[in-house]
């Protein structure tokens, strides 16, 4: 939707996204259409169908690259571990 109709996000208050990298070229999009919509990146395993992190973007929108993955949950642990563990 926000490679098509960003606007259709107008008057909502936040947009969550997640399941895969999200574009940042995507949320600018949103953003510069629905100026009051706040993004959020939301990520977490597949297997749990929920949310581990979450990363509110904000203005203006400056990343160089992938959005971060953000912050654990309130009350959650996360472990980032590379080939080695």
């Amino acid at each position: 939707m926000a490679e098509e109709v960003p606007e259709a996000f107008a008057g909502v208050r936040e947009v969550w996204a997640g399941g895969d990298v999200v574009p940042p070229e995507a949320v600018r999009r949103v953003m510069d259409r629905c100026p009051d919509v706040t993004v959020v990146n939301g990520y977490g395993p597949t297997e749990t169908t929920t949310f581990a992190t979450t990363h509110r973007i904000h203005r203006p929108l400056d990343y160089a690259g992938a959005i971060p993955i953000g912050e654990p949950l309130d009350n959650h642990r996360v472990y980032v571990l590379d080939e080695g563990l």
